[in-house]
């Protein structure tokens, strides 16, 4: 028991106790009691241990009682304070998950959950006058309202045009337990409850079938004849319900899963129109150099080789910062053609800043040892795109665009971009040759008027030049390549010795001189150094001029890196490259 101390009429009427304070108190003298000044207001007070036993006992049962009242009305105010928390708690969380929600609702959804939440407010502040006269408050405020007389803007007399009390009541509740949105009615994505739904081995059976078989989505008897020929086959207890539920199943789960369903069927259409697209590739990007992005095309015009209609490749590099481009034209893309690119980039812009990267596709003319030890040599690093995702080298692929969808559409033997381009040009050609002179003639015209890859070369080169690179670019802020790069007042790092980017160049083969000369594809390269005695039958590593078969460059095996200029005095100025020599002999 905590208390020690009783005043005269605290014991007074207790048990073994006088009935009256100034009895007690004739007997605590009398009995010498221990006693003290009251610690607040007048009188004495005795201590327990004097007083007899009963009222000792009757003074504990009744702090017994006092303790576990105490106690119980402590523990009923903690709870009713931790259901006043929680009620706290939750109207706080579908506040904000009504908050949240709302963001999900139309224009008109939204006005409609506002214009509900005025008119409850407003009726709450107006009732309040109403103390003791809701029924009347509820009349004059309904009444008003039908008069527009509240104080309300105009919109919400326009949104909410009848109200009643039971209408606000239920708007009040709805309020409370779902927040603004609750005010609305929301339509839930919808559940399919048709047959199919209802099976999920069947309803997967119909998927499986609509992606192997995507005309079934307009042929919804054969996906029930399949159904059919399944559930016999597997003796399942399907319920195959008629061609139009399956109809009603294909249009509900085509136009649920759009993304799947064309990403299942048509990988091309996917990436085209469904693809998340990424922006700033080359955020990272601050001067020029520090990004090349490579990629290969076949032309679109068919070129005029020695008599014969043929559809080359085009080789092409990008400077992503300035958007300077360098192409090179070849019979077929390959390692030889990349680093003949690449030698001819270098010797025009510079070698790739230290920390610079080279970006291609996954082709087998990129990832080829001689295309990955160039790489290396210059230092920077090769990054590969993933397979068929060109939107990861998206500057060159636009040019490509730019220049085979511009300037290549009005060149002659046009092809067309794509399959269906060429399937229509073929049909108009075919048509021709039957009202004219026929198909030979139509191919001898072809030739006559089709250019030659040294020209086509040639076109390329002077288009960038003259037209491509001084062209304003949306991109560089309205500025020419040519003018973006004269901005950045870049320095280049060229090559100190441009023989050095020789070993890019065609590689023959290693030879042996003899005679004063190497044979390389039944053509002799002589040079007046070879006739010094210390080259008779030396070993020479040859490499040929990509433009020129009549010049070849040797490199001495186990020499000091010296290089000798041989070249073939029968075909010196023709200048017809080592491709087309072969393919002419």
């Amino acid at each position: 028991m905590g208390k020690e101390w009783f005043t005269a009429n605290d014991l007074a009427g207790l048990p073994a106790m006088p009935q009256t304070a100034r009895n007690v108190r004739i007997r605590a003298e009398k009995g010498q009691w221990q006693v003290r000044k009251r610690p607040v207001g007048k009188g004495y007070e005795y201590h327990i241990s004097s007083l007899p036993g009963a009222t000792i006992a009757e003074l504990s049962k009744t702090a017994i009682k006092e303790t576990h009242g105490e106690r119980a009305a402590a523990q009923l105010n903690a709870s009713l304070d931790q259901e006043n928390r929680a009620k706290d708690k939750q109207q706080a969380n579908i506040r904000a998950e009504g908050l949240k929600a709302f963001n999900t609702l139309t224009d008109r959804q939204k006005q409609l959950a506002e214009s509900r939440a005025e008119i409850v407010r407003l009726r709450s502040l107006y009732l309040s006058a109403f103390k003791g006269q809701l029924s009347d408050g509820h009349t004059h405020f309904i009444q008003e309202f039908k008069e527009q007389t509240l104080p309300l803007e105009n919109t919400v007399y326009e949104v909410v045009v009848n109200v009643s009390r039971s209408t606000i009541d239920r708007w009040e509740k709805a309020l409370q337990q779902d927040g603004i949105c609750g005010l609305v009615r929301r339509k839930n994505a919808r559940k399919s409850d048709s047959v199919i739904c209802q099976q999920p081995e069947l309803e997967q059976f119909c998927i499986t079938l609509l992606i192997s078989r995507p005309h079934f989505q307009k042929q919804p008897y054969k996906m029930r004849e399949y159904a059919l020929v399944q559930k016999e086959k597997t003796k399942a207890s399907w319920t195959v319900p008629a061609p139009s539920s399956f109809r009603r199943w294909i249009n509900y789960w085509v136009n649920t899963n759009q993304g799947k369903h064309t990403f299942a069927v048509d990988h091309k259409s996917f990436y085209g129109k469904e693809r998340g697209l990424i922006h700033d590739h080359d955020a990272w990007v601050s001067r020029p150099n520090d990004l090349w992005e490579l990629d290969s095309t076949p032309t679109d015009i068919m070129l005029n080789v020695d008599g014969k209609l043929v559809r080359y490749s085009i080789v092409g590099c990008i400077d992503v910062y300035t958007r300077r481009v360098k192409m090179l034209l070849a019979p077929t893309s390959t390692s030889e053609a990349i680093c003949l690119l690449i030698r001819k980039t270098i010797l025009d812009w510079g070698m790739p800043n230290q920390d610079g990267v080279i970006k291609t596709d996954n082709g087998s003319d990129y990832i080829a040892n001689k295309s990955r030890a160039v790489f290396a040599s210059l230092g920077v690093k090769h990054m590969r795109a993933k397979p068929f995702s060109g939107w990861e080298k998206p500057f060159i692929e636009r040019f490509f665009g730019t220049f085979q969808g511009g300037i290549v559409e009005v060149m002659p033997n046009y092809i067309g971009h794509n399959v269906k381009d060429r399937e229509l040009i073929e049909a108009c050609h075919a048509f021709a040759a039957r009202i004219g002179d026929g198909k030979k003639k139509r191919y001898e015209d072809a030739l006559e008027l089709g250019i030659s890859p040294s020209e086509m070369q040639q076109f390329m080169d002077d288009w960038l030049e003259h037209y491509y690179h001084q062209n304003p670019h949306s991109g560089l802020d309205g500025l020419s390549p040519y003018q973006y790069y004269q901005k950045a007042n870049y320095k280049p790092q060229f090559i100190a010795e441009p023989r050095a980017l020789d070993t890019l160049l065609n590689f023959a083969g290693e030879k042996s001189i003899r005679r004063g000369g190497v044979q390389v594809n039944k053509l002799v390269y002589r040079a007046p150094e070879l006739q010094e005695e210390k080259y008779m039958r030396q070993r020479v590593n040859v490499y040929l001029d990509p433009c020129d078969v009549a010049r070849a460059y040797l490199y001495p095996v186990h020499g000091d890196g010296e290089c000798i200029e041989a070249v073939n005095a029968d075909l010196i100025g023709r200048e017809i490259s080592p491709q087309e020599f072969i393919e002419a002999k």
